[in-house]
């Protein structure tokens, strides 16, 4: 009885892993190595081990890649940004992935013309495809105020004769492909790009329809998978591609175009920094609202038009592959053993995604560690050289250009630690860090700070509180610090004239008491049609924010996280006047005592305490060796700098020191490395040292990472010569209290 069931299991199995299923490519141009991901995964046998046999369709001016997508299933496509036209349309089209990071697509004049920019272009003809792949250029047209009506539109002739001849003033071409056309006839060009004005969206994007993915979801991972797997075998080895695309599919191509379309090409798809395919919403977001501003069409969740959300949407399920069609136990059996197959299947590749996520998230976790202890190592030589240098004597010419430095190096601090606090919020990894403190001295003292920026404006400035009193809370205050000061630094920003009002009060209910902050100003206010986007990372209200005022982007987004780490809630709306107002309200409890109000104890350091101090220096980079250095010597201590964990152990070894300041990452022994060797030193002396962690990917007091290694502080780098001598009051209390222990 079991022979006869193995046998049929066998055959299903056998008919799975054989079956060929026949699909189409339809390609938006002509063969070229725009399109040589695909023609790797066909040629290399991706596609067929996926169970795949693909078929390329060339363009052909008599159809549409999207016209032709949606004849029926097995049908693939390549578009462009205008696929989410096509999508707000309400044609049935889904996003497999997004190849090209950034779009090719720019504007080429004649350089003798010198049409150098957008708005140099009135009363011109431009040569585009209306509605195809238009998105990135109605973007640059809109962010210099350059209308439809301005200029005269020419449908595409797809001739560069055209531009040569006089026909047109601009033409649209692909930085990937006609340069090489005009250098080759030694025609000067030049190439109006929308990235110079901000604009930065998809370029060529692999897309099929609802109905291919409802009735062959697993086909459509499987097409899109072996297209990624061929895309990454292309850039890794466009001679050998080009050659192929030569060979096989257009003998007229020139080989030497060829290559500089590869090389080209690897810069639009940027696999260095994103993952091939990878989309993301809040880039497709912004493409949205360009066509629904610019069609007055009506707003979708442009996230249903992903590949994976819209299977989560549909529920969509690999049970739903098979139907049972009886109720025959010899039937049910079959199913069932053949269930046990796929879910072991299932299991393997689920087990290996998963890994390979978890992979993805360390490069990404160790991409954001290198990026910041990069910038920071600079910014550490800058904030420092500035520091020494308002110590010396500097005329009024000198002052201004150092007060410039001294500026401009603090915003790309704040724009640093933006980048950083939002990969920590991410990934859950920002805790809170509670002190007692006096509340009423915090808000005045952010409120003297902020009056700076506000009196170069000639704004009103008031801080409105209900405290009259010392007011002391269990908080943490960096963090209320860090949420007030954007929230503050915004409201002068964007005011221009008028004024800037900080209302604070404490409110008690039989829930407890709670903290109330409100930041209106009198500035411009905010469109109330995005007033539920403000709060999403990158997003700003529009490009002319950027273009005026700069910023990430991420500023309220990570302040809106933190409030709500902090168990509130934070709002915003207009004010009935005109201008904005941001408002939060925090849980607190109060502290009824003065002591241990915080980490740092105010004691006075003399000079020789501080020349006493024997401080050893653990860190590889010379410009922070020279800073740190100069920092101590300016307090009196001469330290001593090594530059790995190996040496300083060897060091401490055979001297005696108070302190030592421990760099993270260093080569041969790093700082976490070195700082377990220390505290399991056979030597309690050696065990005992006390122990300052120093990196940019740590925060300023005591960082959880130092905490767990048995550190007993922490400094952030830029270092600032006011933490560092924190750090030493520090010391000096640990030492007081251990005296008394």
């Amino acid at each position: 009885m079991m022979r006869p069931i193995l046998f049929l299991v066998f055959l299903f199995s056998v008919k799975e892993i054989f079956s060929i299923e026949k699909v189409d490519l339809y390609l938006k141009w002509k063969h070229s190595f725009q399109f040589a991901g695909y023609y790797a995964a066909l040629e290399k046998g991706f596609f067929k081990s996926e169970g795949l046999d693909v078929t390329f369709h060339e363009k052909n001016m008599e159809w549409t890649t999207v016209e032709k997508t949606l004849e029926g299933t097995g049908k693939y496509g390549i578009s462009d940004s205008s696929i989410v036209l096509d999508y707000l349309k309400d044609r049935p089209v889904i996003i497999l992935s997004s190849i090209f990071q950034h779009s090719p697509l720019v504007l080429a004049t004649r350089y003798e013309d010198k049409i150098f920019g957008p708005l140099e272009l009135k009363g011109k003809r431009i040569m585009y495809q209306k509605d195809v792949d238009d998105a990135v250029l109605h973007a640059m047209f809109d962010s210099v105020g350059l209308h439809d009506n301005d200029f005269y539109h020419v449908s595409h002739s797809y001739k560069n004769e055209d531009l040569i001849n006089k026909t047109v003033d601009a033409i649209s071409i692909y930085t990937t492909a006609q340069p090489f056309y005009f250098n080759k006839i030694n025609f000067p060009i030049y190439m109006i790009s929308p990235s110079n004005y901000g604009i930065d969206l998809y370029g060529d994007t692999l897309f099929t329809t609802t109905r291919e993915i409802e009735q062959h979801p697993q086909r459509a991972e499987a097409f899109r998978r072996a297209s990624i797997k061929g895309w990454y075998y292309a850039l890794s080895n466009p001679e050998e591609i080009c050659k192929l695309i030569k060979e096989k599919y257009d003998q007229n191509l020139d080989i030497e175009q060829l290559l500089f379309e590869a090389k080209e090409t690897a810069k639009v798809i940027r696999q260095d920094i994103t993952p091939i395919g990878y989309t993301h919403p809040g880039r497709l977001e912004k493409i949205s609202n360009i066509y629904v501003h610019k069609y007055k069409l009506k707003h979708k969740n442009v996230q249903n038009i992903l590949f994976d959300q819209y299977l989560i949407n549909k529920n969509a399920s690999f049970l739903n592959r098979f139907k049972i069609i009886g109720i025959l136990a010899f039937i049910l059996l079959i199913l069932f053993l053949l269930v046990m197959l796929f879910n072991k299947k299932l299991q393997e590749e689920v087990a290996a995604k998963t890994t390979e996520i978890v992979e993805l998230q360390k490069s990404k976790d160790l991409f954001f560690a290198n990026l910041t202890h990069e910038l920071r190592t600079p910014l550490n030589a800058i904030i420092g050289g500035v520091s020494f240098l308002k110590d010396t004597y500097l005329d009024e010419i000198q002052k201004d250009h150092l007060e410039l430095i001294d500026f401009s190096s603090n915003i790309l601090l704040d724009i640093v630690n933006d980048i950083l606090d939002f990969s920590k919020l991410q990934k859950n990894k920002i805790e809170l860090s509670i002190n007692r403190i006096e509340l009423r001295n915090l808000i005045q003292n952010i409120y003297l700070n902020q009056k700076i920026l506000a009196d170069n404006k000639n704004l009103k400035f008031e801080l409105i509180s209900d405290l009259n009193e010392e007011f002391w809370v269990n908080i943490d205050y960096t963090r209320l610090t860090q949420v007030l000061n954007n929230l503050i630094s915004n409201a002068i920003k964007f005011t221009t004239i008028g004024k800037v009002i900080i209302n604070f009060k404490h409110e008690f209910s039989e829930e407890g008491d709670r903290l109330y902050f409100e930041i209106k100003d009198s500035g411009k206010g905010i469109d109330e049609s995005k007033i539920k986007t403000l709060f999403k990372p990158y997003v700003q209200e529009d490009n002319s924010i950027i273009n005026n005022y700069g910023g990430t982007g991420l500023g309220l987004a990570i302040s809106k996280q933190i409030i709500e780490l902090m168990n509130g809630q934070m709002e915003v709306k207009n004010n009935e006047e005109g201008g904005a107002c941001f408002s939060f309200s925090i849980p607190v409890s109060i502290s009824s005592s003065q002591n241990n109000l915080q980490d740092d104890v105010n004691i006075e350091l003399s000079l020789d305490d501080l020349k006493m101090l024997k401080v050893l220096v653990v860190e590889d980079n010379p410009i922070n060796c020279k800073v740190i250095r100069q920092y101590l010597e300016n307090l009196s201590i001469s330290p001593k700098i090594v530059n790995n964990g190996l040496e300083a152990i060897e060091n401490l070894e055979k001297n005696e020191f108070d302190i030592i300041l421990m760099d993270k990452f260093m080569p041969v022994l790093d700082g976490p490395a070195t700082t377990k060797k220390i505290r399991t030193h056979q030597d309690k002396k050696i065990a005992h040292t006390y122990i300052i962690g120093l990196s940019a990917n740590w925060k300023n007091g005591f960082d959880e990472e130092c905490k767990d290694l048995q550190m007993n502080a922490s400094l952030t780098k830029p270092l600032t010569k006011e933490e560092l001598k924190k750090a030493l009051q520090r010391y000096f209390t640990y030492t007081k209290e251990k005296s008394a222990a």
